[in-house]
């Protein structure tokens, strides 16, 4: 079995053998194939590459929110919530008041509470400060 780039690299402490000396192998639940990992990887590495994740990932959101016609919120090619928004509200940032990328902010970060009271709009700039808390710099760019 040919060793992946990225797994070339050693993981151990000076004296000790290389980790691909010994290595475990495990099978991806995603793809079914066989992939090396070092011994101290053993509970972090579940699936052989990034794209069997994310394929992984993908699935189970689809399976907990459900993708257009089988989520509870989607109705005529739109979702119920962000229609209800856009009639409450005016169309337009509720922070910095411009009116173009706009999303639906939950206050309180649930998406399965769409509760007229819980929902916002925001620009995506603005919801970037809100999720990840950041503060703008004197240029007006975004730090942590």
């Amino acid at each position: 079995m040919k060793i992946p780039y990225q797994l070339k690299k050693y993981c151990f402490k000076k004296g000790q053998k290389p980790w691909n000396y010994n290595p475990i192998i495990k099978i991806c639940p995603e793809c079914r194939k066989e992939f090396k990992i070092p011994k101290c990887h053993k509970n972090r590495r579940k699936y052989c590459s990034k794209n069997c994740l994310a394929k992984a990932q993908s699935r189970e959101r689809k399976g907990k929110f459900g993708i257009e016609k089988t989520n509870p919120m989607y109705k005529n090619g739109i979702s119920l919530y962000r229609r209800w928004a856009y009639e409450k509200y005016p169309k337009q940032c509720s922070i910095c008041g411009i009116n173009e990328n706009l999303n639906i902010h939950h206050k309180d970060e649930n998406r399965k509470n769409n509760k007229i009271e819980n929902l916002q709009i925001v620009c995506v700039s603005c919801h970037k400060f809100i999720i990840h808390k950041l503060k703008r710099n004197k240029e007006g760019k975004f730090t942590s």
